[in-house]
């Protein structure tokens, strides 16, 4: 996923090798959940440029996506979305471009984007790629 960030953002700004040294330092050094969505954050905001970024996790009933470490609309997996990013690993587009998928989604799908301000939704996978939460920029 960060390589395709890194492309779609452009390549010529950020330098994806030192980028992810950093990042897998600070998340190495995280002492909880709420310290590594800060770092997670954090490095995706400056790396990016981007306004915001905000990390999900997956609920202990696995019926949603909950933002971390911050107050935030959790992603219910009533919400196509929802099973969209649990189901691939490449980033699903909400931002205008030829990829993006808001005009196949249903009006609760679209008021989430709407209200979290969503340009892009990136998977994360744990080390057995389960997909375990995502990535909102």
């Amino acid at each position: 996923a960060l390589r395709y960030l890194d492309e779609h953002f452009g390549r010529a700004t950020i330098d994806l090798p030192a980028e992810t040294a950093v990042l897998t330092a600070a998340v190495g050094n995280a002492r909880g959940v709420d310290e590594l969505a800060d770092v997670v954050v954090l490095s995706l905001t400056r790396a990016l440029q981007v306004s915001h970024a905000r990390l999900y996790r997956l609920s202990a009933s696995r019926a949603s996506f909950e933002p971390v470490g911050v107050e935030g609309r959790a992603l219910p997996d009533t919400h196509a979305l929802f099973a969209l990013v649990s189901a691939t690993r490449e980033p699903v587009m909400l931002d205008g471009s030829r990829a993006d998928i808001r005009h196949l989604l249903p009006p609760d799908d679209l008021r989430w984007i709407e209200t979290t301000g969503t340009c892009m939704l990136v998977p994360v996978a744990s080390a057995g790629d389960e997909v375990v939460g995502a990535v909102s920029i």
